[in-house]
């Protein structure tokens, strides 16, 4: 089901959101709510993720935009590493945001994303490294796997 909400131009945006897609404008704007801080983050990310959140395969309106601990979303689509590169997107905007992220399958032609809220200290239940951070991670156990492709 296809969202009919149409792209309008963002509000002006507080200093910690992303005004180039300002996603969380974009709903409070369009459903009339109030969304939770976790409800901004999401939708900024996916508005990144999507360039523009009305961009987003997506039904806006069934986002719990007001939860504060998950926010489920159900997507319409694959996600990519490169070529769309969505995935890459979603992964590196996760971290710099300080946002979880869990991809379950949804249905056969549907994907879930589960987003909770984290910080960059604590437990590994509150952690949430910075893209830096998971570089030096990824580079240290798995360095090795990196390889240079065949050159055009």
């Amino acid at each position: 089901m296809t969202s009919t909400l149409e792209a309008a131009p963002a509000p002006d945006c507080a200093p910690s959101t992303h005004c180039r897609y300002a996603g969380a404008a974009w709903v409070a704007a369009h459903l009339s709510i109030t969304l939770s801080p976790l409800g901004t983050t999401v939708a900024d990310l996916l508005g990144v993720v999507y360039r523009g959140l009305y961009n987003a395969p997506i039904n806006h309106q069934r986002i719990q935009w007001t939860h504060t601990d998950w926010i489920d979303v159900i997507i319409r689509q694959t996600l990519d590493t490169y070529d769309g590169n969505d995935l890459t997107t979603l992964v590196l905007a996760a971290h710099a945001m300080c946002v979880r992220v869990e991809v379950k399958p949804a249905s056969p032609r549907h994907l879930r994303l589960c987003f909770s809220p984290r910080q960059r200290g604590g437990n590994l239940t509150q952690h949430h490294p910075t893209i830096d951070q998971a570089v030096t991670h990824f580079r240290q156990n798995f360095g090795y796997l990196e390889q240079e492709g065949p050159q055009p």
